[in-house]
């Protein structure tokens, strides 16, 4: 019986100690909290999209053998810039040309006998159709550059024997270079056509220029939801290459006149962004947090705009946010 009396005692005094507790809340600290604030103003923001991408040549052609034949010679190196209908590769062709003095001789002659009249003109077209096939295929024993550029890699050598389509070179044309990125869908109404590219190097400070957008895709990619955009540099230098990586800073939004504050000032809460404004009080040199909510919109170097809640001028803390609350003295330190 004692021992139920005793425990019936320990639980009634932890019950008493619990609601007294509960009756008398620990008192808010009574030292005025220590904060900076600065007035929120009106400044100029600009919103910037930036992110790496590959720089491409403008066009990458891997040039082919049209007829079958052993290389008899190669007209260029690796490296070599070229103009175009320059030669590049000759096919030897001993066939060929046996066959194109054949078709010439057989030409001319029967030219004679259609100017005399002595045949057709279906029978002579016979002839003359047999002489362009045969100029055709001399004039595929040089393999001609159909662009201007740069020869890159050379995959045949003298002696090797080729077939139709086999590859014999790359011909690069690398002015002017490109860059292709692609951009989140939300930010297409703010990217145009001719708008302008800042291009940097993460690994060459020298490295500095500028592009304009020329390609901006028609729709949206549904893996990333994003868009392709392809933008051409305006001047190239020997210091950018094909396949090099890029840094790109492209400017998006421009807003003028608005309010703007710290980013550190901004205080979320249950997914609610608030700042503390510092109220001047009736005491010297003391003041009084007041909670805010606000509507932020564009960031940059470490600004954000207050579209909604905050007034030009009001005073909103941005250090000191660790143990604030509604309602506490404030008092402010440099």
């Amino acid at each position: 019986m004692f021992k139920i009396i005793k425990l019936f005692s320990i639980v009634f005094f932890c019950f008493w100690s619990f609601a007294c507790s509960q009756k008398n809340p620990p008192a808010k600290p009574s030292r005025p909290l220590p904060v900076k604030f600065e007035a929120a103003t009106r400044t100029n923001l600009e919103q910037y999209f930036e992110t790496v991408a590959e720089l491409k040549a403008y066009r990458e052609i891997n040039v082919a053998a049209e007829r079958a034949g052993q290389v008899s010679n190669i007209l260029v190196k690796e490296g070599n810039s070229v103009r175009e209908g320059q030669a590049l590769v000759k096919i030897k062709g001993d066939d060929v040309n046996a066959e194109l003095i054949k078709a010439q001789e057989n030409y001319k002659a029967f030219k004679k006998l259609y100017d005399e009249e002595a045949i057709s003109r279906t029978e002579f077209l016979v002839y003359e159709t047999a002489l362009r096939h045969a100029e055709a295929s001399y004039g595929n024993l040089l393999i001609r550059a159909i662009s201007s550029g740069i020869v890159g890699k050379i995959a045949v050598d003298p002696g090797d024997f080729v077939r139709i389509g086999d590859p014999i070179l790359e011909l690069i044309k690398i002015h002017p270079l490109r860059v292709s990125y692609n951009i989140p869908e939300k930010l297409i109404p703010y990217i145009n056509l001719g708008m302008e590219l800042d291009l940097s190097s993460d690994l060459d400070k020298n490295i500095s220029t500028k592009a304009h957008v020329d390609f901006i895709s028609p729709s949206v990619s549904p893996e990333t939801k994003s868009v392709l955009v392809r933008a051409s540099l305006n001047t190239n230098t020997d210091l950018l290459k094909p396949n090099q990586y890029i840094r790109i800073k492209q400017k998006i939004k421009d807003k003028n006149n608005v309010i703007a504050v710290k980013e550190e000032a901004i205080y979320l809460d249950q997914g609610q962004e608030y700042v503390f404004i510092a109220e001047p009080s009736n005491e010297k040199d003391l003041y009084t947090a007041i909670k805010k909510p606000v509507e932020t919109g564009l960031r940059k170097d470490g600004l954000v705009e207050l579209t909604n809640g905050v007034n030009d001028g009001e005073l909103v803390i941005y250090a000191g946010l660790y143990s604030i609350y509604e309602g506490a003295k404030l008092s402010r330190v440099d």
